[in-house]
């Protein structure tokens, strides 16, 4: 019994050093961050000229958005935990230049709809961008979408769907501030 007592303190440890994870210090909360931008965006009213693409079909608009939480709707599934950030996650990649700092991060369970998260912060760590890749499937489609944010600039979303019973969908959108003086303080 004494013998035991040493291998379950050990492998508790271990089970303890994989709960933290090795991303509990690069955490970003991209959930408040898109609170945030919504908040922002929903207070200035910034006009957007949008660029969008289905099937090959493009077209161009320009646009004051009324709903931002419904036109980011789609960077939902960035909204991660920072439990399910620390154990399902891994740092690939970091890079500092000039007080810019670029963290990539990549999934390591297969469940994780969201593959790979990358985030661009400045000096104090504030979230400057954020992109990543989402692929979800089920037993009639697969979908792969590319989302990419970047505060006072604008997004772009970019995504096939191949589904059994239709032919594949490919889209995107780019959507860019329009630059005044009350949009991009």
């Amino acid at each position: 019994m004494k013998q035991l007592i040493p291998i379950l303190i050990l492998l508790s440890a271990c089970s303890t050093a994989r709960r933290d994870g090795i991303n509990h210090a690069s955490y970003s909360d991209i959930e408040q961050f898109f609170k945030d931008e919504v908040h922002r965006n929903d207070s200035l009213h910034p006009q957007v000229v949008k660029f969008s693409e289905w099937n090959g079909i493009k077209k161009t608009d320009t646009a004051t958005i009324e709903s931002w939480s419904e036109e980011l709707a789609l960077f939902k599934d960035f909204r991660i935990p920072s439990s399910v950030w620390r154990t399902e996650f891994e740092l690939l990649d970091s890079s500092t230049d000039d007080g810019i700092t670029i963290r990539s991060f990549g999934a390591v369970i297969p469940e994780q709809i969201v593959r790979m998260v990358q985030v661009t912060t400045d000096g104090s760590g504030q979230i400057l961008r954020v992109e990543g890749d989402i692929r979800s499937q089920n037993k009639l489609s697969e979908s792969v979408r590319k989302l990419s944010y970047t505060a006072n600039k604008g997004y772009t979303v970019a995504g096939s769907r191949q589904t059994k019973l239709l032919k594949e969908e490919q889209y995107r959108i780019v959507s860019q501030f329009i630059k005044n003086t009350k949009t991009n303080l």
